[in-house]
C-alpha cells in the first residue's frame, strides 16, 4: 500500500509569504507571529 506522501514529513514548513508590505500585511504579520509563523514580504518597486 502506498501514501499519497512517499517522504516523511520530519518538520512543519510554517511560512507565510506576503505581497506588498501595506497595513494588512503588517497586521497579517503580527497575528501570525504569536502563533508561530514566520512571515516573508515582497514589497513593489
Amino acid at each position: 500500500m502506498t501514501t499519497a506522501n512517499a517522504y516523511p514529513v520530519t518538520q512543519t514548513i510554517r511560512t507565510i509569504g506576503i505581497l506588498g508590505g501595506g497595513q494588512l500585511g503588517m497586521m497579517l504579520a503580527e497575528a501570525a507571529m504569536p502563533l508561530g509563523y514566520q512571515c516573508v514580504f515582497r514589497r513593489q518597486r
